[in-house]
Formats: structure tokens, sequence, C-alpha cells
């Protein structure tokens, strides 16, 4: 096999494959030729884990491969084993020409327990960013998704959260001091993820969600027993992380008093209750997610979330409380962590990319690690190596076509590179999206079926949530200010080609949205006290507030009715705007369904769709006004949706437009510093 190429060779004669799936499916068998590969492994990594078409698509690719084999004898070249799966029957030999950058799967692969191949392997990274490339040592290559791992104090284990295809989500540790022995730390009911050595590397602390409970425990190694901790909440991203002793813990859960996500300190040999690190400045209208400890516990550094837009890493003082903010404008990070180099390593989102970064814990300026695909970092703290979650997320435009009497989630644009927010405009046909193609997240505009692309914006920044108004004339959007905490309203004059600001000064926005003359937006407003729905108006700036409420995002109905969601709830909520420009009394949409996240539902004049997070599924509804009752559209798989990303719905094609999630390949590696 040539991966390059794409080609196929059986003894000198190139074998004829007639379709893209089948070489895929064909890699993942002689990758693990020496077992059995489950119908749900191959629907999981070829069919991105929709098993209304990958059912179909398995049996129809298997019966093209051994056609394709019969050409030669009749010999039986894969296998097939009930409940097992299927199994190539020959060893392959993979070839690779000289001087390639990266070379396919090695045949002397580890086989280890668990059904995972686990092999030391080093390659260059080609994203280079002006600095030196890493080397990276690659510890494993897993099938399904690989989540945060943390390297023991004794730095002879490695623990990571790992979901098998068609299995829960559960905690393993890997010995990599001996015979590189995997082992499964967790099992039973609920998804397990997030876990932190304690107790000088004997145990683990983990979050464990089932159903609607979420608990932090504790279970140490040489035993079967777990302890809860305290409670956590399950309707946010909720992380743990240790000190270096592993004595100490440190996680985020929504404060009952503030309503936001806080991070919490508890020392596991106390009866005292967790200390909350509180807010000290006078901007308190923020969200704290991941934490760790510097090595001597002194100080707290921390991932923090001020808008749709902008994170933040803080450094707090845990005596005095003195707060440092080590960077700016970064739009996503994906975790962090401390060295003993006093450098802080983290992983931000750009443009679609996983970039690695550090900087100085007491203040400096971010410098690239030159890595792609960089997440969930952790130290070894004792030797000078990070290692991190080495995984290529890939984000698409899809579409639900409700015309089909059984609605599948379909691809829309395709593309290298990430693109996501399709919105379309049924005034000048044309969908607009964002895209990393220029390498920054830019506005874009193509038709419906992805023909005739054209870039519109040239900022050289990362665009989020647009809106096109009414008329097709106009696109609203956020950019995040430079080395600032708050964003900015731009809109786009198609006209023109220009590019207004919305002027307001230290406040935030959260996804615009036009009114049926479009001659205001209705948005989410975020200042240093509060997050409460206003109205601007683009002829005169003026601003006015329609609702203290903290609504996250808000969509005009009509001129004089509008729906939104609230930080209060995961409920929908109908207000209608009386003449003095404020809300009456709302009421709530949604009897027995919450919202997959605040951003996950779109409005029409008939009624709204909406996504909810089932037990095993990502469920589409739709709420009808006239019938007052919702009704269910479809499954997605978890995880193939990016819920904190728009979405919208397109009448005259009957097309609900999604961002999907794609997960290209996840490895675990570590690099020398």
């Amino acid at each position: 096999m040539d991966k390059d190429l794409q080609s196929v060779h059986f003894e000198n004669t190139e074998l004829c494959l007639s379709q893209n799936k089948c070489f895929e499916v064909l890699c993942i068998l002689i990758k693990n030729y020496h077992r059995y590969v489950s119908r749900e492994e191959l629907i999981e990594q070829v069919w991105q884990g929709n098993f209304y078409v990958g059912e179909k698509g398995v049996t129809n690719t298997i019966w093209l491969l051994r056609k394709a084999f019969s050409e030669f004898d009749n010999t039986e070249y894969i296998s097939t084993k009930r409940g097992l799966g299927y199994r190539l029957v020959v060893e392959p030999k993979v070839i690779s020409e000289k001087n390639k950058k990266v070379t396919f799967f090695a045949i002397t692969m580890l086989t280890l327990v668990s059904t995972v191949s686990l092999a030391y392997f080093s390659h260059k990274i080609l994203f280079v960013d002006g600095s030196q490339p890493k080397i990276i040592n690659v510890i494993a290559k897993l099938n399904g998704k690989v989540g945060e791992v943390e390297f023991s104090p004794n730095i002879n284990w490695l623990t990571f959260a790992w979901k098998k295809p068609g299995e829960r989500n559960e905690i393993y540790a890997l010995d990599l001091k001996s015979t590189n022995i995997l082992r499964k730390v967790t099992d039973g009911p609920g998804e397990k993820h997030s876990p932190a050595w304690i107790d000088s590397g004997k145990g683990i602390a983990y979050i464990d969600i089932e159903n609607e409970n979420c608990v932090i425990k504790t279970k140490e190694l040489s035993a079967t027993q777990t302890s809860s901790i305290d409670y956590c909440s399950p309707d946010i991203n909720t992380y743990v992380s240790s000190n270096s002793t592993g004595n100490k813990l440190i996680y985020n859960k929504v404060d009952e008093k503030s309503g936001k996500s806080r991070v919490f300190i508890k020392e596991l040999n106390s009866a005292k209750a967790p200390f909350m690190i509180r807010c000290n400045s006078e901007n308190c209208n923020y969200e704290d997610k991941f934490a760790v400890f510097s090595l001597n516990d002194e100080f707290v550094f921390l991932e923090r979330r001020y808008n749709l837009t902008s994170e933040q890493i803080v450094s707090v003082h845990l005596s005095s409380g003195k707060e440092v903010v080590l960077t700016h404008s970064e739009s996503d990070l994906k975790g962090i962590t401390y060295h003993i180099d006093d450098n802080i390593y983290f992983s931000s989102e750009k443009s679609g990319k996983y970039l690695g970064y550090k900087v100085i814990a007491s203040g400096g300026e971010p410098e690239s690690l030159g890595i792609e695909n960089f997440s969930a970092p952790s130290s070894s703290r004792v030797e000078n190596e990070i290692f991190f979650t080495h995984k290529k997320i890939h984000k698409y435009v899809s579409f639900i076509n409700l015309e089909h009497s059984n609605p599948i989630k379909e691809t829309l644009l395709n593309s290298d590179v990430s693109q996501y927010e399709g919105h379309y405009s049924s005034a000048t046909k044309k969908l607009a999206f964002i895209s990393g193609k220029s390498g920054y997240n830019e506005i874009w505009i193509s038709e419906m079926d992805g023909g005739k692309e054209e870039q519109l914006t040239f900022l050289e920044s990362d665009i989020r949530s647009l809106s096109w108004s009414p008329n097709g004339e106009k696109i609203a959007f956020l950019v995040q200010a430079q080395n600032s905490k708050i964003n900015k309203i731009m809109i786009f004059n198609l006209n023109t080609g220009l590019i207004n600001e919305f002027k307001n000064t230290n406040v935030s926005y959260g996804i615009p949205s036009w009114s049926e003359d479009g001659r205001n937006l209705i948005v989410s407003s975020t200042s240093l006290k509060r997050t409460q729905l206003e109205s601007l108006s683009l002829v005169d700036n003026k601003i006015d507030t329609l609702s203290e409420q903290p609504v996250v995002k808000a969509q005009y109905l009509n001129n004089n009715t509008i729906i939104f969601s609230s930080y209060d709830d995961h409920q929908l909520w109908l207000a209608k705007i009386n003449n003095n420009g404020s809300l009456d009394n709302s009421i709530p949409l949604l009897k027995s369904d919450g919202l997959a996240s605040h951003f996950s539902w779109y409005a029409t004049e008939e009624g709204i769709y909406y996504l909810i997070l089932a037990k095993h599924s990502i469920d589409v509804k739709y709420h009808s006004f006239h019938a007052g009752k919702s009704r269910y559209i479809t499954s997605l798989p978890k995880g193939s949706v990016d819920l904190f990303s728009n979405i919208s719905y397109s009448q005259e094609f009957n097309r609900l437009i999604l961002t999907s999630i794609r997960e290209e390949f996840t490895e675990i590696g570590k690099i020398a510093l």
C-alpha cells in the first residue's frame, strides 16, 4: 500500500478499488491485521459514527473489497466472525518512499492488552511558525477518542481518558517504564474523564457523569471501591487536576451564588469544605475552566472565558488573591500545564487548528512551540518533557435534509481546512460561512452546493458568529479586539465591500440577530458587572436595554417578538417587546427538553429547531408554535456536532445547517523541551 498515492498492489498487480471508503476500510484492517475490527469501530472511524449510513456502508464496502481480491483467486482474504467483526487474514507489507515526511504504520507494532497497538517512534511536525520544528515521540496510537492525559509523580505511568468505538469513556493507565502495559482503571456506568493523580501516584481522581449526576471521585489503583469528593455540574465542561504531591485537587463547577463556573480547591486529607477562588477584580462576569497548581502550590493558573470570542490564562496568588493576566486574545484554550522551567504550556485554537504555545508564569509574551494538533498538555514535573494529546479535529459545514422521511446528516462543504457556521440567504441565494483557508478565520460565500467560493473579509483575525441581514445586503459578525477582553460587532456591506464597526466601549457581545426591517440588531451584551439583552440601532447607534436577564442568544421572530436562551437554565423563552422598549413576561417553550447548549437552536416563523443531549446521541427536534408541542426528527452521534457554533435553517431548501466535527487521528505524544 502507498498511503500518499492511495494505491494498493497485490502480488505485483494494482488492486482496483472503486471507492475511497474501500481504501479507508482496508487501511484500518491493515493497521489492525492481528485482530478482528468491529462494525462499530469501522462506522466510528470511516463514517464518523453515523450508524444510519454506516451500517449499510460497511456491508457494501467489505463486499467490494472481497470482489476486488477475487480477481486474483478464490482465497478468502477478509475473514468475518459473528460478534467480533472483520479481519485481514494475510500479513500486509507497508511501503514508503525515501524522504517521505511521515511513514505509514510499521508492521512490527507491539500488540498489548485491551486490543490497542502501542509503539515508540517519532516523526517531524511540518508546522514551524518561525520556530525550530519539534520531534514528537508518539507513545500510543488509539482507535476512538482520547481526552485529557496526566503524567504520574513517579514518572512511571501515564493516565488518560479514552472512549473506544461503541463503548463508554473510561480511564486507562499506561506503564511507561516496563513493558508498556495498558491498564483499565475505571469501569461501570457513567462517562469518566479528566483524570488526575493523587496520593503520590497511588490513586487517581476523575469526573464521573451518569445521567444528570456529575461527581468528582477518587480511586486507589490497588482497590476497587471509589470515594465521592464533591458534586459537579453536568451541564458545563468540568475538569480536575492535582498538585505535585497529590494531596490537593483543583476543579471547576458552578457557584450557586453567582451562577458562574468558578474554581474550587479541596484538600484530600482534610474535612474542610472546598475553598473557592473568589473574584477580586471589578469584572466578575466570567467563567473559569481548567486550572493547575504551581510546583509549590503558591499560585494557581487557570483558563478564564469572558465572552464568545475571548479566553485568557490568569495567574492567581492564593494567599493575596492578586491576579495577573498572562495571555490576551485567545479564542479557545484546549488545556494548560505548569512545568518546572516556570513556563505555562498551553493549547489554543487558531483558525481551526490546535496549536502549542508557552508563556512565562510570571508574565510575558507567548511563544509558539511550532506544533499543530496539540491539546491537553501535561508536564512530567520531574523530567524536561511535555506529554499531550496529538489529534486533528476537523470542522465542516453539514446539513440535515428535512425533505427526507429519515433525515440524516450530510456534508455540505468539504475542505482540507476547517469551515463552520454556515448561514444561507434566500435574498442572495448565497451561503456565508467562516473558513480558515487563508490562514485566518475569515468570511467566505458560495452557492448552496459549495460552488463559486469567494472570500469577503481580509481582517487576518478570528471571526465568529456571522448573520445575514434579511435583504442579503449585509453580514453582521464578531471579531476579538486586539489585546483585550472584549469583542466587537462588525458589519460587512456587500454592495460597497466596506466593514463598519458598531461603536461601543468595554462591552462584549454574543451572536447578533437582525430585526425584520434590518434596522436593528438584538444581541447579548456582557459588561464588567452583568450580562443583559440589548437592541442596537444601526441608524443612530442608539442602545436600548430590553432585559436584564443573563441572555446567551436571542433571535427576532418578528419586530415585536423574540426567542432567547438564558444562562439561568437550558430552556427557550418567548417574549414580546412592549411600548416601553422592554420585554413583557417571558413564556417557557420547551416543557420537558433541555437544550444541548445555549447556542444549539434556530427559530423560524412556524417553530424552532433545536438539539438535546440524549443518553447515547444528540437528538434533533422541532417545536411547533401552532401545535404547542415538539416532535423528534433524527439522532446524531455524540461528539459529531459543534454545540457551541451557531446553527441555521434554509426554508428554500428545507435544510437545517450545522457545524460538524470529525476527529481524523488521535495519538498520545511527548516532546523534549
